[in-house]
């Protein structure tokens, strides 16, 4: 398959990523998207004075990586391949990552408003919808399931086992699919 196991969350941000390398060689060079190395060096200095998150470096070579295997380029033009590149992003990198701290882990809701959730869930006085995102969300934190892996619950195939529920995801993010 052309785009293998990649999520389309993934996909969008490669094509995010060179559409903005792509316009800024087109400011830069008068229109034209032919690039080589230097300007791919550049491009990345460029982001690196304005990037606000430490992996952007990184995200802009990935994305001229898929877009060259993906359009065919020769082996010998491909631009990622050159170690200056792949260094540059590094070193680029590291320098944000001292500026800017990263963000960390989420965030734990509050152990009584875990407690409120489970009492939503068992009080029929409730709204139907009420206690099913209570429900849902409890899910969530008791599976330690990111925003993107619930999107992954195919609702067909719930199935019911006696006391419980069981829930299988078709994607994770670890899954690849």
């Amino acid at each position: 398959p052309l785009f293998g196991r990649r999520r389309a969350s993934t996909l969008r941000a490669r094509v995010r990523h060179m559409t903005r390398f792509l316009d800024w060689l087109r400011l830069r060079r008068s229109g034209s998207t032919c690039y080589g190395v230097t300007d791919v060096l550049t491009y990345l200095h460029d982001v690196g004075e304005t990037a606000k998150g430490s992996t952007v470096p990184r995200a802009a070579v990935y994305a001229i990586a898929f877009f060259e295997k993906a359009g065919g380029a020769e082996e010998g033009r491909r631009t990622y391949w050159d170690p200056l590149v792949s260094a540059t992003a590094d070193a680029i990198e590291d320098d944000l990552v001292k500026q800017h701290p990263t963000r960390g882990e989420t965030r734990r809701l509050p152990f009584l408003v875990v407690v409120a959730l489970e009492l939503v869930v068992v009080d029929s006085a409730w709204a139907l919808y009420s206690r099913l995102l209570a429900g849902f969300v409890l899910v969530s934190v008791w599976s330690c399931l990111r925003y993107d892996d619930s999107r992954g619950l195919n609702p067909s195939k719930i199935e019911r086992r006696g006391v419980y529920y069981a829930m299988p995801l078709d994607r994770t993010k670890t899954s690849g699919r």
